[in-house]
């Protein structure tokens, strides 16, 4: 069971993403709920098998179990995810071009929030450069001239 670090370094606060789990590390999560590693398979079968998305639907999963997963795990790409299977299951399409569709779609989402961090990291430094490095770097640069042209008027 691990979070997932964001990018600046930071944790989140012990949320999973069930989506992507496999089964050893959704059972282990079960288990640290206090559940039966049955549960798991439970979990995956109503995910992947029957795509339901809401946990209030998932009505062989006991309600207090059913409580603790809505508290302590997120699954944000998961309604996106179970439209487009609807629809691919739907329409007759492919999954294997649907599932190529929605993980470009993720790392492209993922490269993004990448980007946009990435954006923000140059007004971050800006004043710990402006009133901390810029100053020491005046005084050790202008500092001999300055004391040599204190001398020299003096």
């Amino acid at each position: 069971m691990s979070a997932q670090p964001a990018i600046d370094g930071q944790f989140q606060e012990a949320r999973v993403n069930l989506l992507g789990l496999p089964r050893a590390e959704l059972e282990a999560f079960c288990g640290a709920l206090g559940s039966k590693p049955f549960r798991a398979r439970q979990l995956m079968n109503w995910l992947y098998k029957r795509g339901v998305g809401d946990f209030a639907a998932m009505t062989d999963l006991a309600r207090d179990f059913r409580r603790q997963l809505g508290e302590r795990t997120e699954v944000p790409e998961l309604d996106g995810f179970v439209l487009s299977m609807i629809q691919a299951d739907k329409f007759g399409v492919s999954i294997a071009n649907v599932l190529r569709n929605q993980s470009k779609e993720l790392r492209q989402k993922r490269r993004q929030r990448a980007e946009e961090q990435a954006q923000k990291v140059p007004v971050k430094l800006l004043f710990p450069m402006i009133f901390m490095v810029l100053p020491a770097m005046f005084i050790v640069i202008l500092g001999p001239g300055a004391l040599k042209v204190y001398d020299l008027f003096r």
